[in-house]
């Protein structure tokens, strides 16, 4: 079972899930990420608005296939807050593969490309020698 839970503070909202088995291990990894790593938009907004600890709130448990649809589901129909996750919880083919092409487009995605470019030659040259 997995369970899907919210962070609430403010006007602000996050929704996530997890297959730990006790929510307070998950909620225990929120909070160190809050102090030691916070990269994250929940993180960021969290100490803008001076919260030292956050809070899980279990809304369901459900089977792992249905996972993604809830807490895609639950971020969607959250209009009257603001929603603190940086994406949807997972998204279809064509949206994957228009992520995929932004990146591919981008500087950051063209150098990856070479660099794994120039290791696969590498490899390569390696075997031949």
């Amino acid at each position: 079972m997995v369970k899907i839970y919210k962070i609430e503070f403010g006007d602000y909202i996050y929704f996530g899930s997890t297959k730990q088995k006790y929510l307070s291990s998950r909620q225990s990894r929120h909070n160190h990420n809050l102090k030691h790593k916070p990269v994250q938009r929940i993180y960021k907004v969290a100490k803008e608005n001076n919260i030292s600890k956050l809070i899980c709130e279990l809304i369901c448990e459900c089977d792992a296939d249905e996972r993604l649809l809830k807490e895609n589901e639950l971020i969607q129909q959250s209009s009257d807050k603001t929603i603190l996750n940086d994406r949807l919880a997972f998204c279809d083919e064509e949206r994957k593969r228009e992520i995929y092409m932004k990146y591919a487009r981008s500087e950051k995605g063209k150098r990856s490309k070479r660099e794994c470019d120039k290791r696969y030659r590498e490899k390569c040259k390696s075997r031949q020698g």
